[in-house]
């Protein structure tokens, strides 16, 4: 596992468990419990409380819509948004710590998902892939890939691949 050349090119895509079901899905939520992917997901203790969160924003911005106030309304639901937005920056900082740790403790894993095929696709149970954690996992895929002997691509977010329907 040298910085020389390349060795393996990969394209790191997103997915929505249950959404999409490729043969090249990794499951990094926390609650999949796969083998290699849980090393990817955030632990239960910055989960948790995130998720808890952004639940009271939804109850909040669901009765927030009823106001008829318009003026009241847009403001507090300018707050609520800035709210999150605030809050993602601080999961992303935490959820990078976390992935550091990760990385120097489980080098070998973060280097086999680098090399499992030509495409890999991560996936967690977020509807928000731009608020998910499995986009900054493939941006970290991407920052790793050198290290690992990957060249690494960003496909974008997935959606359920097409099947083919028996005639």
């Amino acid at each position: 596992m040298s910085d020389a050349a390349s060795d393996h090119a990969i394209t790191i895509h997103t997915g929505r468990l249950f959404r999409y079901r490729g043969a090249d899905a990794l499951d990094i939520s926390r609650k999949g419990g796969h083998p290699l992917g849980v090393l990817f997901a955030p632990s239960w203790k910055l989960l948790m409380p995130f998720k808890e969160r952004a639940w009271d924003r939804e109850r909040r911005w669901k009765r927030e819509l009823t106001n008829p106030d318009e003026r009241d309304r847009a403001a507090l639901l300018l707050a609520i948004e800035n709210e999150a937005v605030q809050e993602w920056s601080q999961y992303v900082e935490k959820f990078t710590e976390e992935m550091k740790v990760s990385y120097r403790e489980h080098r070998s894993a973060w280097h086999a998902a680098l090399h499992l095929g030509p495409e890999v696709t991560v996936c967690c149970f977020c509807e928000d892939a731009a608020r998910c954690h499995r986009s900054l996992v493939a941006s970290m895929f991407l920052a790793a890939g050198p290290k690992n002997n990957a060249t690494v691509t960003l496909g974008g977010e997935r959606p359920q691949p097409n099947r083919k329907i028996k005639s």
